[in-house]
């Protein structure tokens, strides 16, 4: 959950028939939930995933695919001890005899292991936000986040994710890009330009609006941007350069 994303129902559902560990990808497309039967009884069943959404392609960290790769051949293992005992489901984590993992009993055992390495108490689900709060800090752009989750939209991303950013840190990183972007246009030194408008004339043959780009402006990319080419035909060019 942490390494993927996926939500734990995902994770449990999750068939060795969907994980490629060569091209390192695994498809999302079933989810393992405990469901009320009409005797009142509740049992695990593989359903579809929650939305059109979940369904989905995911690629699989380098530093994860050989843990699976281990934890398959450790399942193989326990299936020759469990011999007759062992059900085979196709399912990537299951109980030492090949049954489903009950949800309740991932998260007991969860807590445990927690409890084990003195770490702080928290829910399992929050391994899926802190992948995702990893994956913003460091810059990557919410849509590749949303569909790594799942999400039915971006903007369901960003409203459940973006207050866990410092509003400063955003700031910084716009000021920072923009900045890049000045120097990589000015080239760390004062450039004039040279503005030249040619007025394009109307379909009726009367001249269009005028409209000259301000004189004032330092940027060639900032010239560039300032005017508008269904009213003129507007050419820019750096005449003078002070480092």
């Amino acid at each position: 959950m942490l390494a993927l994303g996926v939500r734990l129902g995902e994770a449990l559902g999750l068939k060795w028939e969907d994980a490629d560990l060569e091209k390192r990808t695994v498809f999302i497309r079933r989810s393992l939930q405990r469901v009320r039967m009409e005797a009142g009884s509740t049992e695990l069943r593989l359903v579809e995933p929650k939305s059109d959404t979940s369904y989905r392609v995911i690629s699989i960290p380098a530093s994860v695919a050989p843990l699976l790769t281990k934890h398959r051949a450790a399942q193989q293992r326990e299936q020759l001890v469990a011999g007759d005992r062992w059900r085979e489901t196709g399912i990537v984590f299951t109980s030492t005899i090949g049954t489903p993992l009950d949800e309740r009993n991932v998260r007991r055992e969860f807590y445990a292991l927690l409890k084990a390495k003195a770490l702080p108490r928290i829910r399992l689900h929050d391994l899926r936000h802190s992948c995702a709060t990893i994956l913003l800090a460091a810059g990557e752009h919410p849509k590749v986040v949303q569909e790594l989750l799942g999400h039915s939209s971006v903007q369901l991303t960003l409203d459940t994710y973006s207050h866990l950013l410092p509003d400063l840190q955003l700031k910084e990183r716009a000021a920072a890009r923009l900045d890049d972007v000045l120097r990589q246009a000015e080239g760390e030194g004062e450039i004039e330009t040279e503005v030249r408008t040619e007025v394009k004339t109307t379909r009726s043959g009367e001249p269009g609006r005028n409209r000259t780009v301000n004189p004032q402006i330092k940027s060639l990319l900032l010239c560039q941007l300032s005017y508008r080419p269904e009213r003129a035909k507007t050419t820019c060019r750096i005449t003078s350069y002070h480092p």
